[in-house]
C-alpha cells in the first residue's frame, strides 16, 4: 500500500500558502482567546516563519497541511501539524503521529506536543491515539505519548 501522502521541506515560496492555512485550521480556536487581527496575526506568523523542521505534506500533488518536529536527546516534539480542512478526517494526521510515534518508540524517547485549550477536536484525536495531559495553562495543555505507557484513550 502507497503512503497517501508525502512529505516535502517548506520554502520560502510556501509563506502565503502557509500563511492561508494557519488562518483557515487555526483561527477558530485563537479567536475565542485572544481575538483575531489579520495585521497581528500575518507580524506574529512572520516572525514565527521557518523552514528548518518544517515540511508540507503533499496528497495527490496538492499541499493539504504542514508538519513540523523538534528533535532533541529528550525527546520528539510535535510543534505544528495542520491539515486543510478538505484532508482532515481522512487518517493523513492520525497516519503522521502513528509514524512520529513509532520514531519515538525506537528512539526510546516521549512523543510530546502543546494544543490549545479550545482545540477540542485535535484534544479528541491526540487522546484516541494515547497522549495524556502532563501541563496545562488558561490557554494551552501540554500532552505526551510514551511507548510501554497504557491508557484509557
Amino acid at each position: 500500500m502507497t503512503s497517501p501522502y508525502t512529505l516535502r521541506p517548506v520554502t520560502q515560496a510556501d509563506y502565503e500558502f502557509l500563511y492561508d492555512l494557519n488562518r483557515r485550521t487555526m483561527r477558530v480556536y485563537v479567536e475565542p482567546l485572544w481575538g483575531w487581527d489579520e495585521a497581528v496575526q500575518r507580524e506574529n506568523f512572520q516572525q514565527r516563519f521557518k523552514l528548518d523542521d518544517h515540511f508540507i505534506i503533499v496528497v495527490d500533488g496538492t499541499n493539504a497541511g504542514r508538519l513540523s518536529v523538534d528533535r532533541s536527546a529528550e525527546r520528539i516534539f510535535l510543534s505544528q501539524i495542520n491539515l486543510l480542512p478538505d484532508f482532515q478526517g481522512k487518517g493523513i494526521g492520525s497516519n503522521l503521529i502513528e509514524s512520529l510515534k513509532a520514531e519515538a518508540a525506537q528512539a526510546n524517547q516521549p512523543l510530546e506536543l502543546r494544543v490549545l485549550q479550545t482545540n477540542r477536536p485535535a484534544r479528541r484525536l491526540y487522546t484516541r491515539l494515547g497522549f495524556v495531559v502532563f501541563d496545562e495553562n488558561d490557554t494551552h495543555l501540554w500532552m505526551r505519548w510514551q511507548a510501554g505507557i497504557v491508557t484509557d484513550g
